[in-house]
């Protein structure tokens, strides 16, 4: 990426979808932005006790790569089903969110603060979980 670009994430809640989109498109014109969106689950293992069978219990490094931090996890949404599965059969009792990580590449000139201002417009519709926009 060249000076005139900056990298950014967004992290929300599935249920925040279409008003996030929304938001990008009045803030952001898409000439100046590249946003790819990732579907994963947030999961938190209710009882820390547990973070070991849940660790223990997926197959292969699944739950090691997508640690991020003590009994939370960052799942992709396509292997949510088998995480699921792996809990119910070790009884680990967990907490999941649907959620989008959004990537952005946004030119350095503008567009992050249109989009941080169109969110600000939204904000009673997020509520409490009000999308932070971090840029790397």
């Amino acid at each position: 990426m060249n000076g005139d670009w900056i990298e950014a994430f967004a992290l929300l809640s599935g249920v925040h979808e279409d008003d996030f989109e929304e938001a990008l498109a009045d803030g952001v014109d898409p000439r100046d932005a590249t946003v790819i969106d990732y579907g994963l689950v947030r999961a938190r293992v209710r009882d820390p006790q547990e973070d070991f069978l849940l660790l223990m219990g997926l197959k292969g490094d699944l739950a090691q790569r997508c640690r991020v931090g003590p009994g939370r996890y960052w799942f992709p949404a396509e292997r949510w089903p088998e995480v699921h599965e792996a809990a119910e059969r070790h009884r680990v009792r967990t907490r999941a969110v649907p959620s989008l990580l959004y990537r952005m590449e946004m030119r350095r000139d503008g567009p992050l603060d249109a989009l941080r201002a169109a969110l600000l417009r939204r904000a009673p519709t997020f509520g409490p979980t009000y999308p932070r926009i971090i840029a790397a």
